[in-house]
């Protein structure tokens, strides 16, 4: 979690997509995908875990729905900066996954 927290902040960042070029893009996006399937897939455990009423659980169910609707968008591949603005949109996606997750279970994600 801490590598993908460190990259998907550096992308966040002001200046933080050096390299603006079409093929660069596709692989983040194919990258961004990545972190968000497998955090998606973390967060989902723990809603599954947490009764209805739980207000983190609640949360936990936002994010991964959320997370689903993003997955299921097709970014427009021809333009380079509207795929950096997918990219973008998924880097801040995979910070909030991150974040629920340290909440959910912090002695986990310090290991």
């Amino acid at each position: 979690m801490d590598r993908i927290e460190q990259e998907c902040r550096e992308l966040v960042d002001p200046g933080g997509l050096a390299d603006p070029s079409h093929e660069a893009a596709e692989t983040l996006i194919l990258r961004m995908r990545g972190y968000l399937q497998l955090l998606m897939a973390a967060v989902e455990e723990h809603a599954e875990r947490r009764p209805p009423t739980d207000a983190l659980g609640a949360r936990t169910r936002y994010l991964a729905h959320d997370t689903r609707l993003l997955l299921e968008e097709v970014p427009d591949a021809c333009v380079v900066p509207r795929m950096y603005g997918f990219v973008l949109r998924c880097a801040r996606c995979a910070l909030d996954l991150v974040e629920c997750l340290r909440e959910c279970d912090p002695l986990a994600a310090s290991q």
